[in-house]
């Protein structure tokens, strides 16, 4: 039996409080790591008064970005003060599994400025028709992640000075590496999302859309990335209020890494 399920009516409120105090808390330290934040709502300026992102053809709507395939963003400046830590979170939804030019690659970040085929992918090799895996390349990955045409949060952080790189999807850490060859560093101080490399023709791209995208400046931890999504884009009241809210609502997450 779950101890949820063992616990009292009268233990569950200051449970919930518990649960509010301990995100509250957290809340102003993800505030100060978040170094850019681009909610594509009409714009493509970062709230935060950064870089904004350069749109490489798609359409800007009023709630997301619309991209066909090699139509993505591009962030120069990322505004890291080390290219090699980091913690990238977006929301994207993918049309296909597959890229518009047939490939079971899509590429999802390029960290090099479109010359190597290294990058964070959708894989459609998994021998899954439903759904595709969010692989690092060349190193692995595991677990399905992406449905066609269903919103997924993908996170991405890597740690500089231990060199790991951990990629989670939806809270649940999908797969974890250590980066000797510094393929997960950004070259040039240049960020492409959406968008392939030269190095295999630009033929691993597909279309979609972009809900919004998050740069932190430190490698977030596991139990971090769960919190990401209730944490308010600005520290104020209302946003904890509904934090607060939530919990007492009972919704919770749980941090794990998939099989």
């Amino acid at each position: 039996m779950k101890l949820s399920a063992l616990l009292s009516l009268t233990e569950r409120p200051f449970r919930a409080l518990v649960l509010v105090g301990a995100v509250a808390l957290a809340a102003p330290q993800l505030q100060a790591a978040l170094i850019g934040n681009y909610q594509l709502n009409g714009s493509l300026a970062d709230s935060l008064g950064g870089n904004a992102l350069t749109a490489n053809g798609g359409v800007l709507g009023a709630s997301e970005y619309s991209f066909a395939a090699n139509q993505g963003l591009t962030l120069s400046g990322t505004g890291l003060a080390n290219q090699g830590e980091y913690s990238i979170e977006m929301r994207v939804r993918l049309n296909a599994l597959r890229s518009d030019f047939g490939s079971i690659w899509i590429k999802l970040i390029d960290f090099k400025n479109l010359t190597s085929d290294s990058g964070l992918y959708s894989f459609d090799g998994d021998g899954n028709p439903a759904g595709s895996i969010v692989q690092f390349y060349p190193i692995g990955g595991t677990a399905d992640s992406f449905t066609p045409n269903e919103y997924a949060n993908v996170v991405i952080t890597r740690d500089g000075t231990t060199k790991e790189v951990v990629t989670y999807v939806e809270g649940f850490g999908q797969f974890s590496f250590v980066d000797g060859g510094d393929q997960a560093v950004f070259s040039s101080n240049v960020m492409h999302f959406m968008m392939d490399d030269a190095a295999t023709g630009f033929s691993e791209a597909g279309s979609g859309s972009l809900d919004y995208i998050r740069i932190y400046n430190t490698a977030l931890t596991g139990n971090e990335v769960v919190n990401l999504p209730a944490v308010p884009d600005a520290a104020s009241t209302m946003g904890l209020l509904g934090l607060a809210l939530a919990a007492l609502a009972g919704v919770r997450r749980k941090f794990a890494f998939r099989g």
